[in-house]
C-alpha cells in the first residue's frame, strides 16, 4: 500500500497497490480508471516505475519526451504482442501525464511490422537520421480530458546521427493535428539504473 500525501487538517490514507492485470492495453485502462477515481475522491495514489524494462528492445522502455508548454513527461513504451491480425504494435502509456492526457492513458501507438514500414526519403531531411518510420496515432484531448481522439501521427526511430537536430533523441514521434501545424516529440531513452544514487 501507499501512503497518500495529507491534505491539510486530514490523516494520510492508504491506496492499496492497483489489481494485476493481463495486458498493456489493461495496465492504461486499469491506471486510468484509478486515476479517475482518484480525482472525484481528491486522493493521490503513487505507482512504482516499472523496472523491468527491456534495454535491448529500441522500441520498448522508458523514454522522457518534451511536450512542448506541458514540459517533460515520462513514457513506458511497450512492444505488444500481434493482435487478432498479427499485427505487432507499440503502445506509449504516460507515466506522468498534463492537464490534457493524464498519467496512466496510451499517447501513441503505433504498428511496426514490415509492412507498417513507410520511406523516410524525401519526407523527411536527411540530417535527421531517420532509420525506420511507421504510420501511428496520438491521442489529443482538451484540458481536463475532455473530447480525446486519436489523430493520425508516425513513430520515427533515429539512427543516432540526428546529432544538434535530435539532441542525441533516440526516437520521436509527429502528430499530425488537423488544423494545427504538424510537431515532433523527441523521446530520450531513460535509464532507471543510470539514475540511482551509487
Amino acid at each position: 500500500a501507499a501512503a497518500a500525501p495529507q491534505q491539510h487538517g486530514q490523516a494520510p490514507t492508504l491506496t492499496p497497490p492497483p489489481p494485476a492485470v493481463s495486458s498493456p492495453s489493461a495496465a492504461a485502462s486499469t491506471a486510468a480508471a484509478a486515476l479517475s477515481a482518484d480525482a472525484a475522491t481528491s486522493s493521490v495514489v503513487y505507482h512504482r516505475i516499472p523496472a523491468d524494462v527491456s534495454r535491448t528492445d529500441p522500441l520498448s522502455g522508458l523514454f522522457l519526451g518534451s511536450f512542448g508548454p506541458h514540459g517533460p513527461e515520462l513514457l513506458r513504451l511497450l512492444r505488444v504482442p500481434g493482435d487478432a491480425a498479427g499485427e505487432e504494435t507499440v503502445q506509449a502509456v504516460k507515466l506522468t501525464g498534463d492537464a490534457n492526457v493524464p498519467a496512466g492513458s496510451v499517447s501513441f501507438r503505433a504498428k511496426v511490422g514490415r509492412k507498417h514500414r513507410l520511406d523516410a526519403r524525401d519526407v523527411y531531411p536527411d540530417e535527421l537520421g531517420i532509420t525506420a518510420r511507421y504510420r501511428g496515432e496520438g491521442l489529443v484531448a482538451q484540458k481536463g480530458f475532455t473530447q480525446p481522439r486519436w489523430v493520425d501521427g508516425e513513430l520515427l526511430v533515429f539512427g543516432g546521427h540526428g546529432g544538434s537536430l535530435t539532441g542525441g533523441a533516440a526516437l520521436g514521434f509527429v502528430w499530425a493535428v488537423p488544423g494545427e501545424k504538424r510537431f515532433l516529440i523527441l523521446l530520450n531513452r531513460v535509464e532507471l539504473d543510470d539514475l540511482a544514487p551509487c
